[in-house]
């Protein structure tokens, strides 16, 4: 069990390291040029191929969606009652404390952990939130300048929305891909986890903790608080096996490093919100080999 589990986090941590190693050294990283590469390309790549490549039916979609949708609902509650408790704006932290980074982390645990059919399911946790993470994410932080209806139309043409309906249909009808269509889907989608775990390593060491006690309790919230509101779910819901386990993974992320560049944008609370997506990190390290030594026993 524990080669097992070395199997699984070395790579991850390689990765993150190659990063931070890179961004110690002050190399130059296009972050945001990576960032728009990945969301409006090779992560829509990877939905649409591993969902084509997947053997889930149509009801277990629609159970893993209404599963994510539960736990984005309990830890928004919890992170309502913990900011109410400890007297922090809720509006400005509110992305830190709910969303967790079910891309660069969540998904590479959950293929290197349950493999293809972990990756799959976990594809969808991402999917799911990803729609709601970064389309609230002007309605929540924003100034609310705009047509509503406009807002939400520049939503329905992102690429990240178009992917997720072409893996519905594909999950949903029983249709596959041209194979030339999907060995080049594959290809580019490939490339996703990685770059985003270098990324993900980068990014940390550009962020710039400047308000610990937040960025603390938003750590505790996000990742503790998140595995104890997975565990309310799965023991709520009745689900068990795999989807159970990698729904567990998933709800105790770290907060997504994306929370980050949404403060950066709106210009709320920047430096909680570094420190919150640092802290959370280091401690989702701490405590992942411990569950992952639990969940693949």
């Amino acid at each position: 069990m524990l080669l097992v589990l070395i199997n699984v986090l070395f790579p991850v941590i390689c990765c993150v390291c190659i990063g931070l190693v890179w961004g110690r050294l002050s190399l130059s990283f296009p972050n945001d040029f990576v960032t728009r590469l990945v969301t409006n390309i090779t992560a829509p790549c990877l939905i649409v191929s591993t969902m084509d490549n997947s053997v889930l039916a149509w009801v277990d979609f629609v159970e893993v969606a209404r599963l994510t949708l539960a736990c984005l609902a309990g830890f928004a509650v919890l992170g309502l009652t913990v900011a109410k408790l400890f007297k922090l704006n809720f509006r400005n932290l509110s992305l830190t404390l709910i969303y967790p980074n079910t891309g660069n982390m969540g998904l590479s645990l959950s293929l290197l952990a349950f493999g293809e059919a972990g990756l799959a399911l976990s594809l969808i946790i991402f999917s799911v939130t990803s729609l709601i993470h970064f389309g609230s994410s002007d309605f929540v932080l924003g100034s609310n300048d705009g047509s509503i209806v406009r807002r939400l139309a520049g939503l329905l043409w992102q690429p990240i929305f178009v992917s997720t309906l072409l893996a519905i249909a594909i999950v949903a009808t029983g249709w596959h891909l041209p194979d030339p269509v999907a060995q080049t889907l594959a290809l580019i989608g490939g490339i996703t986890i990685p770059l985003m775990l270098i990324t993900l390593g980068v990014s940390l060491t550009g962020l710039k903790g400047g308000s610990w006690f937040a960025g603390s309790i938003i750590a505790v919230t996000r990742v503790v608080g998140g595995l104890l509101v997975g565990l309310l779910v799965v023991w709520l819901s009745g689900v068990n096996g795999l989807t159970a386990k990698v729904l567990i993974l998933q709800a105790m992320m770290p907060s997504a490093v994306f929370n980050y560049f949404f403060a950066l944008k709106y210009n709320r609370e920047v430096d909680s919100v570094a420190s919150g997506v640092v802290l959370s990190t280091l401690l989702s390290f701490l405590i992942l080999p411990f569950l992952l030594w639990i969940l693949m026993a």
